[in-house]
């Protein structure tokens, strides 16, 4: 009884995440790279040019975000399975 109540509180939280990721993945498209960790960490001369550093780094986040978000439903339903049982 406990462990079923344990595994749909984490299939709760873990789908409640995977919305978030989603949501940030829609966000990566306009958020200003230049924002973002993955640039500050860059050399200044290992920098690409403004224009293609947007398209890059907005697509790969958002690809990032969503690949995380796929891991995190798969947890959630995996959870959500176990919880019926």
């Amino acid at each position: 009884m406990i462990a079923q109540r344990a595994f749909q509180a984490g299939g709760f939280l873990s789908l409640t995440m995977t919305l978030v990721l989603i949501f940030k993945a829609r966000e990566a498209r306009t958020k200003d790279h230049r924002r973002t960790e993955m640039w500050l960490y860059l050399r200044k001369e290992s920098r690409p040019p403004q224009a293609l550093a947007q398209k890059m780094i907005s697509t790969l986040m958002r690809e990032i975000y969503l690949q995380f978000a796929r891991w995190t439903a798969i947890v959630s339903i995996v959870m959500w399975i176990i919880a019926l049982f």
